[in-house]
């Protein structure tokens, strides 16, 4: 729905930790820019705000170039944006207000010892081992 809606390609997952389900296809599909679209509580959950600055950190390991969309909270994902005819605010992970999120995710009781990411090595072989990645 999202990528009929906006015209970007989009990549659904079932929740804002599951941002590692998404990273075998990233190198198949060379994207120049990654958006980030979390459901907008992530400025109210440190929860989702952690995930998002750990999704953040995994993209950028990875090689790619980050961006994050944000939206007014009336609406709580992309979906239901876009829904209403509304397109999201986007923002580098540079901007005074990632560096707010960031803070706020290391709050989450969630993932109280924050750890960068450093690959996908187990999870990339497993994928590569049943013929789904190539590379």
């Amino acid at each position: 729905m999202c990528t009929y809606l906006s015209g970007t390609l989009t990549i659904g997952l079932p929740g804002c930790g599951q941002y590692l389900l998404a990273m075998p296809v990233l190198p198949v599909l060379r994207p120049s820019t990654i958006r980030l679209a979390f459901d907008s509580d992530a400025c109210t959950n440190p929860n989702v705000a952690n995930a998002l600055c750990r999704a953040t950190d995994a993209i950028r390991r990875a090689g790619f170039h980050v961006q994050v969309e944000t939206w007014d909270s009336q609406y709580k994902g992309i979906d239901d944006l876009l829904a209403s005819k509304q397109r999201p605010n986007i923002s580098s992970t540079s901007s005074a207000a990632f560096t707010d999120l960031v803070a706020y995710g290391q709050q989450s009781s969630m993932y109280p010892e924050y750890k960068p990411f450093t690959g996908f090595t187990g999870f990339r072989s497993r994928y590569a081992k049943k013929g789904m990645m190539r590379g």
